[in-house]
């Protein structure tokens, strides 16, 4: 009798161990989370490097599409004057 209840509580410890081996292998460790975070944290200096190059470029497209209109209300002019228009 002894040795049935003996090896049912080491078949309950049996599946206590394998339900905790299945969680270690899910879970992150300290070293790997630190890891994540930092590239997480490199990531996102890289994404806000790039919105504001892109702003950048936006401003200086803006600035170049009013130098081209300048222009071209320039050439305009000079085609009225020299009655090319």
């Amino acid at each position: 009798m002894n040795e049935d209840k003996v090896i049912q509580k080491l078949l309950e410890h049996d599946d206590r161990f394998e339900r905790m081996e299945q969680k270690l292998e899910n879970t992150a460790t300290r070293d790997e989370l630190r890891e994540i975070k930092t590239i997480l944290e490199s990531v996102a200096v890289d994404v806000k490097k790039i919105r504001e190059d892109h702003l950048f470029v936006l401003e200086w497209m803006k600035r170049l599409q009013d130098k081209v209109d300048q222009q071209e209300e320039e050439i305009r002019r000079i085609k009225m004057q020299l009655k090319m228009a």
